[in-house]
């Protein structure tokens, strides 16, 4: 990591296995976004697989990146902006 300002400033969120899921897979993922990913529920095949097979990842990655992409902002009286991101609008998240 460099010191300054810029797109230089950056730094892995998990140096142990920035590429495979070793930790996701030994229940040590660092976000809990992440790690609700492989808790015993239907997407661990998808996590297993992709563990296993950079093509898969690839795949499922480039994807999801054109999904997102298509997603657009809700603005104005449509949208809706979390100040405490443990609530929602009508109750808890």
């Amino acid at each position: 990591m460099t010191s300054g300002q810029g797109d230089g400033n950056l730094a892995p969120l998990d140096p142990q296995s920035p590429i495979r899921f070793e930790a996701l897979m030994s229940r040590k993922g660092l976000l809990h976004s992440n790690q609700v990913l492989f808790n015993g529920d239907s997407t661990d095949s998808i996590v297993t697989l992709d563990s296993n097979d950079k093509t898969a990842f690839a795949t499922d990655f480039a994807n999801a990146m054109v999904k997102m992409g298509s997603l657009r902002a809700l603005t104005g009286t449509q949208g809706q902006v979390r100040t405490d991101q443990g609530w929602r609008e009508g109750g808890p998240a």
